[in-house]
């Protein structure tokens, strides 16, 4: 899977098998294959998917609560017996085991099932293609012990809580109803929340979706709530984060915009525009930059200030045989400090502009406050306040953004608008860029799905080009970037 979430996933052929309520869930390696289909563009989302329904036997579960009972003739009655105790009630905010949605009359059917409210296939997708469901695995390869070494972790990286909280499904002893197996990676529960409180009621006929949330399941289908869920280890928060140490000793830095990355994950929901797609990539730069300033203000009141991983990264590390350019650009501040990097602002700024326009002035001298601050490194205070009154801000305008409907005319505005400000991107960073394109990628896609044709045309061409000039970000070039930006706009 691309990094930045822009290849699309490509379509597989179905199985032709249909599981058999009883048998066990399917283990990992067992041959499931998706049923998405799409165009060979390289745009996040998967467009215009066509399930392909193959014949199976569909058993279903019919209550005996409501069918007449039979009368027997009063001699054979047998002596009323005292109703049996009810078994208590389940326990909410226990985890119960990514298997015990795996059989393959819940959600490990190895192909959707598209006649039902969601597609039941969604454990053997996850098992199959996801890689939330590696995520352990990966802390045995030679990377992760170099890791492990350089932050002198006593013991190895798959053993080690660091790496653990956001690699598994790492909860305490206590949580867990059923043993978890690390080797789960991130599984179902992560997402979903804790099932104990609602795995047997969600599946009663007047069970509703809402008595599954008031017994502890997340609302995902609040776009707000599931970019919680996604930037607690995909950003990170208080007590849980990839800081300069950790990417100093060789973990790769988070790059994170919620819609890309969710359009490039093997699709396990059924697609719908009001939780998906232009919707959640507005609400999701909303969310990620608060989550990201919360982040910054509890580092700022922290003992280890000042935290370089908030900087950018290429502000010092790069060739000073090339880097000439830097001088010529000049500096924001004093030179030679290093920045504080703006990525999550250049673009939602733009949002900001559309949904709170009386509030754009404020933040942005805020903005520019916690970028001298943080470059100075000598003003924690000052940056912790400033963080949090953005993030106030920013959680009074979230609820109109997650309900605001998107026009392809207020789309296209918006792409214009991000391919004109290449003067302003020339001042930020390579992942400042990487959010434009984001933003971009997000919103043809959206285009898209209203005029299949933008797919051959030359918005869809330039979003690959843009994808094309990030391939590597120490080869990264502005002019030939901003010269794409330049040609995106013209294509509108």
């Amino acid at each position: 899977m691309s990094k930045r979430g822009v290849r699309r996933l490509e379509s597989q052929e179905l199985d032709s098998l249909i599981g058999v309520p009883g048998v066990e869930p399917p283990r990992r390696g067992t041959d499931l294959r998706t049923a998405t289909a799409g165009p060979k563009r390289s745009l996040a989302r998967t467009l215009g998917r066509s399930a392909v329904m193959t014949a199976g036997l569909i058993l279903l579960w019919v209550p005996v609560t409501g069918m007449a009972k039979l009368q027997q003739p009063a001699a054979q009655q047998e002596p009323e017996q005292e109703p049996p105790a009810q078994a208590p009630a389940a326990q909410p905010g226990r985890y119960l085991g990514a298997a015990s949605c795996g059989t393959s009359n819940c959600h490990g059917s190895p192909v959707p099932l598209e006649q039902n409210t969601v597609l039941q296939n969604e454990y053997a997708t996850w098992l199959d293609a996801d890689p939330h469901s590696t995520a352990f695995n990966i802390l045995y390869n030679e990377e992760s012990a170099l890791i492990a070494k350089n932050m002198k972790i006593e013991g190895e990286a798959y053993e080690a809580a660091v790496c653990l909280d956001c690699h598994t499904t790492n909860v305490p002893a206590n949580l867990q109803e059923n043993r978890i197996d690390l080797d789960e990676g991130v599984s179902c529960e992560v997402c979903h929340g804790p099932a104990s409180g609602w795995l047997a009621g969600h599946v009663e006929a007047d069970w509703e979706y809402s008595d599954s949330l008031r017994n502890g399941m997340i609302d995902t289908r609040n776009i707000s709530r599931r970019a919680q869920v996604c930037t607690g280890c995909h950003i990170g928060k208080a007590g849980l984060q990839v800081d300069h140490e950790l990417i100093a000793a060789g973990h790769p830095e988070l790059i994170f915009e919620l819609d890309n990355y969710t359009g490039a994950l093997p699709q396990h929901w059924k697609y719908r525009t009001n939780r998906h797609g232009v919707r959640a990539w507005a609400t999701g730069q909303v969310a990620s930059f608060k989550a990201g300033l919360e982040l910054l203000a509890a580092r700022a009141q922290s003992d280890r200030w000042p935290e370089f991983a908030d900087m950018s990264c290429l502000a010092c590390h790069h060739s000073l045989e090339t880097s000439e350019w830097r001088q010529v650009r000049g500096f924001r501040y004093r030179a030679g400090l290093p920045p504080w990097s703006p990525a999550r602002w250049v673009v939602l700024r733009k949002v900001v502009g559309r949904f709170a326009p009386d509030r754009i002035t404020e933040l942005d001298r805020r903005v520019q406050e916690i970028d001298r601050d943080v470059a100075l490194m000598n003003r924690p205070a000052q940056v912790a306040a400033n963080a949090q009154a953005v993030v106030d801000v920013l959680e009074q305008i979230l609820p109109q953004v997650q309900s605001a409907s998107w026009s392809a005319s207020e789309a296209k505005a918006l792409i214009g608008e991000i391919a004109g400000d290449g003067d302003y991107l020339r001042k930020t960073d390579v992942q400042s860029a990487e959010q434009a394109l984001f933003a971009v990628n997000s919103l043809v896609s959206y285009l898209a799905e209203q005029d299949r044709s933008v797919l051959n045309g030359p918005l869809a061409r330039s979003v690959e080009r843009l994808d094309a000039q990030l391939a590597n970000r120490y080869r990264f070039e502005w002019d030939q970037f901003t010269a794409e930006l330049a040609q995106l706009r013209a294509s509108l």
